[in-house]
């Protein structure tokens, strides 16, 4: 599956890309900033804008999981995005809501050094994805994300499907 995710502040520049690459990726992801600068409007604007597409939310919760995640899915959101980091009382509550609105969770592992510390945590939770995920202030840092961290996940059978955000090219 490919998700891209709109990593900008601006809704016009935010809703031409998500035209141009509605019913050619498998879900459009609401990057943090854009939901920063313009609040959850910004999803209720591109839900409007792309009836059938499926909209992630970023909104990196760590913590009021239910609220958080009630006023993405009321947005128009199909899925939301929480930290691996956050306590496990906050992943339950994230899917909870989600599921209360019948959304999609997915966990967010950045900042974590191994991935699979992420097991206990999640473990019997419907996650549809754990996201291996290197930030734009590490990949400033530190370049592109190291592929065996990658590989070590991917051969967990623990884990739910995996995705990977930041830092990638071809």
């Amino acid at each position: 599956a490919i998700q891209v995710a709109l990593d900008t502040t601006e809704i016009n520049q935010a809703l031409a890309v998500s035209k141009q690459i509605a019913g050619r990726v498998d879900r459009i992801e609401v990057g943090t900033l854009l939901l920063r600068q313009h609040g959850m409007e910004v999803i209720k604007v591109l839900r409007k804008a792309l009836s059938d597409a499926t909209l992630v939310a970023d909104c990196k919760i760590m913590d009021c999981g239910y609220a958080e995640t009630t006023l993405a899915t009321k947005a128009g959101a199909d899925g939301v995005i929480v930290q691996g980091a956050a306590p496990r009382a906050t992943i339950e509550a994230v899917c909870d809501a989600a599921a209360s609105h019948a959304a999609f969770v997915m966990v967010d592992g950045l900042g974590i050094a191994d991935i699979r510390d992420l097991i206990p945590r999640i473990h019997g939770l419907p996650i549809s994805h754990v996201i291996i995920h290197t930030g734009k202030d590490e990949q400033n840092l530190h370049g592109p994300p190291p592929l065996q961290g990658i590989q070590v996940a991917a051969m967990s059978d623990a884990l739910p499907p995996l995705a990977v955000a930041g830092g990638l090219s071809p």
